[in-house]
């Protein structure tokens, strides 16, 4: 699989070029701000503690709805922050989005989850969860695969901000479907 994974250092970039719209999109048209959907797009960060990682996940609502119908094999899905929904996010989670530390595959366990207030008036409705990863100790490599949504949309992108509390080193993770490679980063 080649070229759709990238590491980007911590820096300042537009909301276009994240998207990966930059030379698709004409400049009056601003589709990741004028066209929140049908982007399929997920963003997540992750943030590295000394025996815990903890990852706040955003997607579109009915982009997930979707996945989750699909996997239950259902006709529709209403997801709603319950102890069931959130059974079966992780459930979902499990075979699209790996965490290694060091090596070790780590388990998630879902904190919270609900209707993302700051997306805005007009915008689709985006959904998050709070997850956390445990660890026995500060992990110095940690290895993403986020393949969130790939079974439902061939133009899925999902990017990964890393933060390494600790030290304060970021790296910025960008998975486009279907690559299903892993990235590695290491902290000093």
């Amino acid at each position: 699989m080649g070229g759709a994974r990238h590491v980007i250092p911590a820096v300042g970039l537009t909301i276009a070029s994240l998207c990966g719209l930059a030379t698709l999109v004409p400049a009056s048209e601003p589709a990741c701000v004028t066209k929140a959907h049908p982007l399929h797009l997920s963003t997540a960060q992750l943030v590295v503690e000394q025996n815990a990682l903890y990852l706040r996940i955003r997607m579109f609502k009915d982009d997930l709805e979707a996945a989750l119908a699909a996997r239950a094999d259902l006709e529709e899905y209403d997801l709603s922050p319950t102890p069931e929904a959130d059974s079966a996010f992780l459930a979902y989670l499990e075979h699209s989005l790996v965490i290694r530390a060091d090596g070790r595959e780590l388990a998630a366990a879902v904190l919270s989850s609900g209707v993302d207030l700051e997306a805005g008036q007009g915008d689709a409705t985006v959904w998050w969860y709070l997850l956390e990863y445990r660890t026995d100790t500060l992990p110095r490599a940690i290895t993403v695969l986020d393949n969130v949504l790939y079974d439902q949309f061939d133009d899925q992108r999902n990017i990964v901000r890393v933060l390494h509390s600790p030290s304060g080193q970021q790296r910025t993770l960008y998975f486009a479907a279907p690559d299903d490679d892993p990235i590695t980063v290491e902290f000093n």
